[in-house]
């Protein structure tokens, strides 16, 4: 990294994050100043260095400070008494072991055209590689069973080859590859007869706390994995960042939510650079 690139990151890192930065600079330099009055009492020659001692005070400070609030990889927060929520960069397709969440639309559809599903989203890649890595398994009648329990509308007119029947926002349709291995598929986007998403962000808070009590009574004790959920068709006009918050905060208000393996957000790697995870932290606890 030339002196440039990092000037720039310095520039950029600092006006992001100048109210951790201005608290963290706060506490140090109160700490240091504090020791340093403390020990001139009992070795009175640090007083002869006056100006120069404050000078590098106030530049130590500063300069641990921003590096506290230097961008990070991963963060662990506690969202209640008994649970902890890890986040992290990460690839969520990597998982071999735990719960995976992955957001659908209400139709379950798994055709992976450009035109029912986009073969870049969350919902076409996940089809396409489970069906490449687990031929054995049929995807749809494993959908369709796990969805019985659920009331549907028939939708014979649909303008397009996906599925006919639609499902109520926040159901789970649960996929098992083996003992240890399951996705849970959300209806996080409910789709209009022409197959156009409707943008419903009021219904936010309502699937994602559905979500997180269907997992709290069907875990079994495995590590939970999900994505970013909203960033795409379900309609919020938020940054990724604040989605990001949304989603925890809408994890706190499920009492009691406990994941006895723990549960984790896994941020995909070029999505970090629009979240400060060190500002995300930062904000719970205010």
């Amino acid at each position: 990294m030339t002196f440039k690139d990092f000037s720039h990151d310095f520039r950029e890192v600092f006006f992001q994050n100048r109210r951790i930065i201005c608290e963290k600079y706060a506490i140090i330099f109160g700490l240091l100043a504090s020791a340093v009055t403390i020990v001139s009492t009992f070795v009175p020659c640090i007083g002869q260095f006056g100006i120069f001692a404050l000078f590098a005070l106030l530049i130590f400070s500063l300069i641990a400070a921003v590096y506290m609030a230097w961008p990070t990889k991963s963060i662990e927060i506690k969202i209640s008494q008994t649970a902890t929520l890890k986040i992290y960069e990460g690839d969520i397709f990597s998982i071999k072991k735990g719960v995976v969440v992955i957001p659908f639309n209400d139709y379950f559809d798994t055709l992976v055209d450009n035109k029912v599903v986009g073969s870049g989203t969350l919902h076409g890649m996940f089809v396409n590689k489970f069906r490449k890595e687990h031929p054995e398994i049929n995807l749809d009648e494993e959908i369709r069973k796990s969805l019985s329990a659920y009331e549907y509308k028939e939708n014979k007119d649909r303008q397009i080859e996906g599925k006919q029947y639609k499902y109520p926002l926040a159901a789970v349709a649960r996929v098992s590859v083996n003992p240890e291995l399951h996705y849970y598929l959300l209806a996080a986007t409910e789709f209009n007869w022409e197959n156009h998403p409707i943008e419903q962000p009021e219904m936010y808070s309502y699937i994602m706390q559905k979500l997180y009590k269907y997992i709290n009574t069907n875990c079994s004790g495995l590590p939970v994995y999900m994505p970013i959920i909203g960033t795409g068709q379900m309609g919020l006009n938020l940054a990724k960042e604040d989605v990001l918050y949304e989603m925890i905060h809408n994890m706190m208000l499920v009492k009691p939510y406990v994941t006895r393996g723990g549960s984790n957000i896994v941020i995909y790697k070029g999505d970090m650079p629009e979240i400060s995870l060190n500002r995300i932290k930062y904000l719970l606890r205010h």
